[in-house]
């Protein structure tokens, strides 16, 4: 009875362990990376709140609109930094600068929208944050490395001579 009673025990507390063991493991593994997006979405909703009201969500959207801006000025200057030769820093410029104009017409036309009512600026708002957060992502992407390709030592890569 007693060899039972400690199996039981030491089984109980192995599986009690086990858990423990596991949300070690997780601990030691690097969180994921949160994106842009689910980074501002949570700034969002701790600025609003509970308060639903427009100006509320344009004060908000100001906060986070302002702060963008800031992120996507230091991505564009590090990218125009990065390129050569640097006459395609100038081309770059050019194609920013019409980004910024598309991004602007698109968004002044969003919240133009006479159905939205009091909420038309709102949305324009939220068409910037929207077009900031896609453009910082894709600028800040083209500034990492490319990933490693694993490759037998001595072997070129594919098309390389």
């Amino acid at each position: 009875m007693r060899r039972v009673a400690r199996g039981l025990l030491l089984a109980a507390l192995g599986l009690s362990l086990a858990p423990a063991a596991q949300a070690q493991q997780r601990a030691a593994r690097p969180a994921p990376r949160e994106t842009l997006a689910a980074a501002v979405d949570r700034e969002m909703r701790g600025c609003i709140g509970t308060v639903r009201e427009v100006p509320r969500y344009l004060e908000c959207l100001d906060r986070q609109n302002a702060a963008l801006e800031q992120r996507l000025a230091q991505a564009m200057e590090r990218l125009q930094a990065a390129m050569e030769p640097p006459e395609r820093g100038a081309a770059f410029a050019e194609v920013q600068a019409a980004w910024a104009a598309y991004r602007q017409k698109h968004c002044d036309f969003v919240g133009t929208s006479q159905s939205l009512g009091e909420r038309a600026p709102v949305e324009r708002a939220a068409c910037y944050l929207h077009f900031a957060i896609a453009r910082i992502e894709e600028l800040e992407a083209a500034l990492r490395p490319p990933p490693q390709q694993d490759r037998p030592p001595g072997q070129a890569p594919r098309g390389g001579r």
